[in-house]
C-alpha cells in the first residue's frame, strides 16, 4: 500500500511540475516579444545629443564634423573633413537626453536612429547599405566598401532619388538628388573591408538576412536565438527525464505521463519557433 501511495505521490508531483513548466513556456513567447519590442525601440531611438555651435544654419539630418580650430564648433561634413566626422544634426526632443549650453545653436546625435540627408551620388541606397560622407557638404551617400571610409551608419530604408520628396541640388559634379533617410548611426570607420574579411559572426547574419547587417543586429539576433534554444531545451530535457523516471517506477501511469510530456514538448517547440522568428526579424529591421 505504501509503495502504491509513493507512486501516486510521484505521479502527482510530476504532473504538477509539468503544469508549472507548461505555464512558464506559455508565457515565455510573450516575454520574448516584450524583450524584442524594447530592444527594437531602444535601437531605433537616438540616445543622447550634445549641443554645439555652428557658423551657419544647419538643417536637421545634416552630417557634421568637428571644426579643426575649435572642438565646440561643427561644420557640414564631406569627404575632405570626414576624419573629424561627429554625428548628425537632430531636433531637441528627438533624443532620450539633450545636453546643451546657452551658446549651443545645434544639437548633434551620434547613436541610435536619426534621419540623415542622403544623395544618390554613389547609386541608389538600399536598406542595410552603409553610408559615408559625400563630396556634397552635410550629405551622406552609399559607401564604397573597396576603399577606406568613415561610416555614418546603416540605412534602415531605401532611397533611389525618384521619390516625390527628393530635392535636386546642383553640385560641382552635376545635379544630385537628395532626401531624408532613416539611418542607424554608427560613426565608425572601415578600411576597405571586403566580405571575406568580415567576422564569421557578421557573415552568418548577412547570409541569413540576405543583406548587410550591423554588429548590433547580429548580436541581438544571436542572443535571442541562444536564449530561446537554451530555455526550450532545458525544460524539455528535464520533462523527458522526469517522465521516464516516473514511468519506470509506475508503468500503470503511462497515459497521463505521456500526455503531460507531449504537452510540454509542444510548448517547448513553440518557444523554439518563436525564438527563431524573433531572431530572424531582428536581422530584417
Amino acid at each position: 500500500m505504501s509503495i502504491g501511495k509513493e507512486h501516486t505521490r510521484m505521479l502527482a508531483l510530476l504532473l504538477q511540475e509539468n503544469v508549472y513548466k507548461r505555464r512558464f513556456l506559455a508565457r515565455f513567447p510573450v516575454l520574448l516579444l516584450i524583450f524584442f519590442f524594447f530592444a527594437y525601440h531602444t535601437r531605433t531611438v537616438a540616445a543622447v545629443s550634445q549641443g554645439y555651435v555652428a557658423a551657419e544654419a544647419l538643417a536637421n539630418g545634416t552630417v557634421v564634423s568637428l571644426s579643426q580650430d575649435d572642438p565646440t564648433k561643427v561644420e557640414p561634413a564631406n569627404s575632405a573633413n570626414s576624419d573629424r566626422m561627429l554625428g548628425v544634426v537632430a531636433d531637441i526632443g528627438q533624443n532620450l537626453l539633450d545636453i546643451r549650453s546657452s551658446a549651443s545653436t545645434v544639437q548633434v546625435t551620434t547613436s541610435g536612429k536619426a534621419y540623415v540627408v542622403v544623395s544618390d551620388g554613389n547609386g541608389a541606397v538600399q536598406a542595410g547599405d552603409l553610408l559615408s560622407p559625400s563630396h556634397v557638404s552635410g550629405v551622406a551617400q552609399k559607401a564604397d566598401l573597396s576603399v577606406p571610409a568613415r561610416i555614418v551608419g546603416v540605412a534602415l530604408e531605401g532611397f533611389t532619388g525618384d521619390e516625390a520628396a527628393a530635392e535636386v541640388r546642383q553640385t560641382s559634379s552635376g545635379p544630385a538628388r537628395l532626401g531624408l533617410l532613416a539611418v542607424e548611426l554608427t560613426m565608425s570607420e572601415i578600411a576597405g573591408v571586403q566580405s571575406s574579411e568580415k567576422s564569421v559572426f557578421l557573415r552568418v547574419g548577412e547570409a541569413i538576412a540576405g543583406r548587410s547587417v550591423s554588429f548590433g543586429q547580429a548580436f541581438a539576433s544571436g542572443l535571442i536565438f541562444i536564449v530561446s534554444m537554451m530555455v526550450s531545451g532545458f525544460i524539455m530535457v528535464g520533462s523527458v527525464r522526469g517522465s521516464f523516471i516516473s514511468l519506470g517506477r509506475n508503468p500503470l501511469s503511462a497515459n497521463p505521463i505521456f500526455t503531460s510530456l507531449l504537452q510540454v514538448t509542444f510548448a517547448g517547440t513553440t518557444v523554439a519557433v518563436v525564438g527563431l522568428i524573433a531572431s530572424y526579424l531582428v536581422l530584417l529591421l
